[in-house]
């Protein structure tokens, strides 16, 4: 037990918790300053120094509505599923506005445009990086800034299977998870030695790293999104993995009783 611990402390420092964007970086044309519509900024721009951005400069954020995110975990170990979705409402419950809705990839039959964030364990992310913790991948769009679903995120096998000591691999892993879920909603990683405190985008699993969102992370999601005019239809103060058949008639059922159609 104690070796291991050794090989944990030495090993978590190193990791890096990263973020890929689907979408190759090209040169601004001018015809596309021209053709596309100028982004409102405003919002954001508080933090930009904080968001990823578009070709053009533009902050890259996430588009929100009404309607909870579906979030769909892929075949893992349920003491596994357990942690994420802890990550998961850590989130949930800081802001008003960002909302998950949690399924099984077996009830999620569905096709892979539609919207929702999927997290897989794999073996390996990156052959290059392999200590990689966490990746996550998206597109988004160069005319309206905002990201495109689905949204993948990865999470490598080994800081998913620390089972024997579940305290810990609890606490890594759900650090992993709010940082990756911090990227779909725009927010780069940070590499300077003074963010390593203030924030959990810093790039690495540091033992003196936070391992949940900082006052500044919490600041900076509720002024970005909860600043939104977004009618808020739900917002469960505890995510739960729903059955995603069920999930759809239940939808139904409300969309009817708003539109007046039953009684």
């Amino acid at each position: 037990m104690g070796l291991k611990k050794v090989l944990i402390s030495i090993a978590a420092p190193t990791a890096a918790i990263g973020t890929l964007v689907g979408m190759p970086i090209a040169a601004v044309k001018l015809t596309d300053m021209l053709l596309n519509p100028e982004v409102d900024n405003s919002k954001f721009e508080k933090y930009e120094n904080d968001f990823l951005k578009t070709n053009r400069g533009d902050i890259i954020r996430l588009p929100i509505d009404e309607n909870p995110i579906p979030v769909v975990l892929g075949d893992m170990d349920k003491k596994t599923k357990e942690y994420i979705v802890e990550g998961i409402n850590c989130l949930d419950n800081i802001s008003e506005n960002i909302n998950y809705t949690i399924f099984d990839a077996d009830d999620f039959n569905v096709k892979s445009n539609v919207k929702h964030i999927s997290f897989e364990v794999v073996d390996t992310i990156t052959d290059s990086s392999p200590t990689t913790a966490g990746n996550t991948t998206f597109k988004y769009s160069n005319r309206t800034a905002e990201i495109l679903y689905p949204i993948e995120i990865k999470i490598e096998d080994s800081y998913a299977d620390w089972f024997w000591d579940a305290e810990y691999t609890q606490s890594v892993l759900t650090t992993i998870v709010k940082h990756e879920l911090m990227h779909t909603l725009g927010f780069k990683d940070l590499y300077n030695e003074e963010d390593k405190n203030r924030s959990i985008m810093y790039y690495g699993l540091a033992n003196d790293s936070p391992s949940t969102y900082t006052q500044e992370d919490i600041e900076k999601i509720q002024y970005c999104y909860d600043g939104k005019e977004v009618a808020t239809t739900s917002h469960p103060n505890k995510v739960e993995i729903l059955n995603y058949s069920n999930y759809l008639d239940d939808l139904k059922k409300q969309k009817e009783q708003d539109d007046g159609l039953s009684l």
